[in-house]
């Protein structure tokens, strides 16, 4: 096929801008006003967003895919992207959307609701295998139909209120069918024009539903040790470094940072169904004797902030409401010889880190049975590797567990009905055991209502009843956090990780 001048000239273009950005011996691209530098902490897995593992893609794939809607910036909350609106029938089943007209995709083709609905009719019929979380979002959807060329209706086979909350999702980002399974077409703010091991550079796409981004080339590179990042911004090599927060950056006055608490949860679990944690009183005393806030001076320090119940800050449904504070007189009270016979309680960990628990699972084994040991509890750690742990949860080892969770969607639902309704003790999800008559009804009606309101209501009374019932000690969220130089104006971290590039400039 022969190329145009056009295209020729453009692809010079192209490669002259990579050369003026991107230094030839590999360091990172010198300060530039039409371009912005960002360190990511790893590199990411994948830049197809239908085949997101982990969180490591998310700050790249937010800027270059989007979905019918998004989580508003610095919010879990969700708003409208590729479509303008949606409307939810009185039954909660049918969801209709309306796409934006004058849609593309980065290679100029159309994007309609014709689009959107090959998307999710080729995850649904690939399976998990290839598209992790397309059965989690798209489960309720019984099937996709259009309208017309910018109406598309969502009919699910059951009312499923958490259903905004999944579209908004990364992993719910709509790509072209049909392009490189490896580098599929989007429509989001940024293309992308290179990645290599080195780096991705993305380029603005000046067709974006919103207009051209502020800033004409996002380059990202990966730096996982903290000093190095440090050292990049300090040295004026990088624009934003992720992992960076105020403990990180003390002495360091000419650059900014940014904190914001994330959508997850690291916390201690009891077996609720069998001795000797089916006893109330010992779940009581386990609660009065552990001090989360030592737990975090000791192993991260600006790391995580102490969870109070189980939704994190921001969620809907959150509440400060807890009754369940560090008094260890009060634990020792409760350890009489009728509740606890003095035996050895196993507590079950994983090997390594997590997000929610930077410091692993050993080290946090280790401090929370010093704790308990205090106030008259015998404990033994036993820890596993990740996928080994998980089974051993499964197989009741053990008597209690440490354990976390990481919300993709950030909705109530995903903690609370997931977590602890009685339906999901039979797969797994539901590690403890927990099972609460009320608190399912109350989980359940909460899915089922679309009324924010309403939900929140729900879920708060449902927390009072789990505070009270302690399946669960809560311990601490994660901190996504970042470092900038102040020249950069327009960030706004996000719940999920990573910032909406498109309004950020350099100045």
């Amino acid at each position: 096929m022969r190329l145009t001048f056009r295209a020729i000239l453009a692809a010079v273009l192209l490669l002259s801008a990579i050369a003026l950005l991107v230094k030839p011996d590999g360091e990172l691209p010198m300060e530039a006003p039409d371009s912005l530098v960002y360190i990511l902490t790893a590199e990411p897995a994948t830049l197809d967003p239908r085949r997101i593992s982990d969180e490591t893609p998310i700050p790249v794939l937010i800027n270059v895919y989007e979905g019918l809607l998004r989580f508003k910036p610095g919010s879990s909350e969700v708003e409208p992207a590729i479509a303008s609106k949606y409307e939810i029938s009185g039954d909660g089943r049918r969801w209709t959307f309306q796409i934006r007209e004058n849609l593309r995709f980065h290679d100029g083709t159309p994007l309609d609701a014709n689009s959107v609905k090959s998307c999710i009719e080729q995850q649904l019929n690939a399976g998990s295998e290839l598209y992790p979380y397309a059965g989690i979002i798209y489960e309720p959807i019984e099937k996709a139909e259009t309208k017309d060329d910018l109406t598309l209706v969502l009919q699910l086979r059951y009312p499923y209120a958490p259903l905004s909350q999944n579209l908004a999702m990364p992993a719910a980002a709509i790509v072209k069918s049909g392009s490189e399974p490896d580098r599929p077409v989007g429509s989001g703010p940024y293309r992308i024009a290179e990645a290599n091991a080195e780096m991705v550079l993305l380029e603005a796409f000046p067709e974006y539903r919103t207009g051209a981004p502020r800033t004409e080339h996002i380059i990202f590179k990966t730096i996982t040790e903290p000093k190095a990042r440090l050292k990049a911004l300090n040295d004026r090599k990088a624009d934003v470094a992720e992992g960076l927060g105020m403990v990180d950056t003390i002495g360091s006055r000419q650059l900014e940072t940014v904190e914001l608490g994330a959508l997850d949860l690291s916390y201690l679990a009891f077996y609720t169904n069998r001795k000797p944690f089916d006893n109330l009183q010992l779940r009581q005393a386990a609660a009065y004797a552990i001090d989360r806030n030592a737990i975090i001076r000791e192993l991260y320090p600006g790391e995580v902030v102490p969870a109070r119940t189980h939704l994190p800050p921001g969620v809907l449904g959150h509440t400060s409401k807890t009754k369940m504070t560090f008094n260890p007189e009060e634990a020792k009270q409760l350890l009489t010889e009728e509740a606890y016979d003095g035996t050895e309680i196993t507590l079950i960990t994983y090997h390594g880190t997590r997000p929610y628990n930077p410091a692993g699972g050993l080290a946090l084994a280790d401090a929370v049975a010093v704790q308990l040991e205090k106030v008259g509890f015998k404990v033994k750690i036993t820890a596993y590797d990740w996928e080994e742990c998980k089974e051993a949860i499964k197989n009741q080892d053990g008597d209690a567990f440490l354990f976390g969770w990481i919300s993709e969607n950030g909705d109530p639902d995903d903690f609370l009905y997931n977590l602890l309704s009685t339906p999901q003790i039979a797969n797994g999800m539901n590690g403890a055991r927990y099972s609460n008559a009320h608190v399912d009804a109350l989980l359940t009606r909460a899915r089922q209502v679309s009324n924010r309101e309403t939900r929140a209501h729900l879920y708060e009374q449902a927390q009072e009843i789990i505070i009270d019932d302690i399946p669960w000690v809560v311990l601490n969220h994660s901190i996504h956090s970042a470092a900038y130089r102040p020249e950069i104006h327009g960030l706004i971290l996000q719940p999920t990780g990573g910032f909406y590039l498109a309004d950020v400039y350099k100045k």
